[in-house]
């Protein structure tokens, strides 16, 4: 950005990522050898964004930066984690799983790992893939057992 004063031209290039220049903060002096700018922090928040994706048999996963696990697909065993077996051609978060690090997609099942360290599972679980101890299917989110 480029501003035109009497004493000349002045370009201002961002020193550093979140900060924002602003206009009136600006003080120029006849008096001063130099030119003094200030900068304040960026005001809004940094963008929501995907950061990692992944697939199961028929789903798909997505992971934001915010630590929020996102999927859509096929869900007849409850692999996406919604409380539901019900299909989504759309993404939807799965709002009892925040914090994910990681996450990856099984046949019709699917896992996290949260930042605390633990393991999530849900979906089908007829061989105790789900590592709950049982072999009961979990259509949400559940704790794999200390290991």
């Amino acid at each position: 950005r480029r501003l035109m004063y009497s004493i000349g031209t002045v370009t201002i290039t961002p020193a550093s990522a979140g900060l924002v220049f602003v206009p009136e903060s600006l003080t120029v002096s006849k008096e001063t050898k130099g030119i003094l700018i200030k900068a304040k922090p960026l005001e809004s928040e940094p963008a929501i964004i995907p950061i990692k994706v992944g697939a199961g048999r028929h789903y798909t996963l997505a992971l934001k930066n915010d630590g929020a696990a996102w999927v859509w697909g096929r869900n007849v065993e409850g692999q996406l984690g919604d409380g539901t077996r019900t299909n989504r051609v759309a993404p939807i978060q799965i709002s009892d799983l925040n914090d994910v690090f990681a996450i990856a997609g099984g046949g019709y099942h699917t896992i996290a790992l949260k930042n605390d360290g633990t393991v999530w599972a849900w979906g089908n679980n007829y061989y105790g893939q789900l590592g709950d101890g049982t072999i009961i299917d979990h259509y949400a989110p559940v704790q794999v057992a200390e290991f």
